[in-house]
């Protein structure tokens, strides 16, 4: 239910909103997000990291500052896409 409440508003955002953006926001309870603005003039990445059981994720706007910490680049977060790392 959450994730679609935070589609939709972001969805509303992009209406709104004029400019170039990049966004990662910190959900309490929840996770972490990230979108970008709807033409893609600013970079996000997503990266991976394996950890002893499973996965670390991270969401960065430059994939140095992910390949700093031993992130391996997964993809680009889209123009006006949204993610969400739970």
């Amino acid at each position: 239910m959450l994730a679609d409440q935070i589609f939709k508003a972001i969805s509303g955002l992009h209406g709104r909103v004029r400019g170039a953006f990049a966004c990662v926001a910190m959900i309490p309870g929840f996770g972490v997000i990230g979108f970008r603005d709807p033409w893609g003039i600013r970079p996000l990445v997503i990266g991976k990291r394996q950890n002893k059981q499973s996965y670390d994720w991270a969401i960065a706007s430059e994939s140095v500052a992910l390949q700093g910490l031993g992130f391996e680049i997964e993809r680009d977060v889209g123009p006006g896409e949204c993610v969400i790392v739970l």
